[in-house]
């Protein structure tokens, strides 16, 4: 009886300290290495630059933060990105100056400073005039995913991956942010 009490008790703890709400913790980096979605090149005549917004939010009201850019694609496609970030009121405490930079090479995303948050920040990110298909992308073959320094890719909790292939279009909506870090899509 004292084993099966024993076997019990450990089994309770070993799920409970395994669950998440997406399976998976930021503090557990997956083992299974992701490859990160490319960016078609720009055109040669494109003259855009990094695409980035700060702003200054005082984290005890919280605030929305919008980063929109568009450019030319060596294809001819108008590749754009949109993102619009919530910052719940409590957040964090005092005010501070918030940077959202996309990538140029990959549908990734940078927030600095590097911080972490009373209450999770949401996130919804589309990028738009991908070549999807040659990409071999498609509804559940694409994540949202936390990036560490060592490029180690951990699921993030979000509400939704949307793939379509005939607007080239990825979006994560309402992914949750514990931390500013960067966050990429992978397939």
């Amino acid at each position: 009886m004292r084993g099966i009490l024993l076997f019990l008790a450990a089994s309770i703890i070993f799920m409970l300290a395994g669950c998440s709400e997406n399976g998976t913790s930021v503090n557990q980096p997956t083992t299974n290495q992701k490859e990160l979605i490319k960016l078609p090149a720009k055109a040669s005549l494109s003259t855009e630059l990094q695409t980035s917004v700060t702003q200054k939010i005082d984290g005890d009201e919280g605030g929305l933060m919008i980063l929109s850019n568009s450019y030319l694609s060596q294809t001819g496609n108008i590749v754009s990105i949109n993102a619009v970030l919530t910052i719940p009121e409590g957040a964090f405490e005092g005010n501070r100056n918030i940077n959202i930079t996309a990538d140029n090479e990959y549908a990734d995303i940078y927030f600095f400073p590097h911080m972490t948050f009373d209450q999770p920040l949401q996130l919804t990110l589309t990028f738009s005039g991908l070549d999807l298909s040659e990409l071999g992308l498609s509804n559940g073959k694409v994540g949202f995913y936390y990036v560490d320094d060592q490029g180690n890719m951990t699921p993030v909790f979000n509400k939704g991956i949307i793939v379509n292939n005939i607007t080239g279009t990825i979006m994560v909506l309402n992914a949750k942010l514990d931390h500013f870090s960067r966050y990429a899509f992978g397939k």
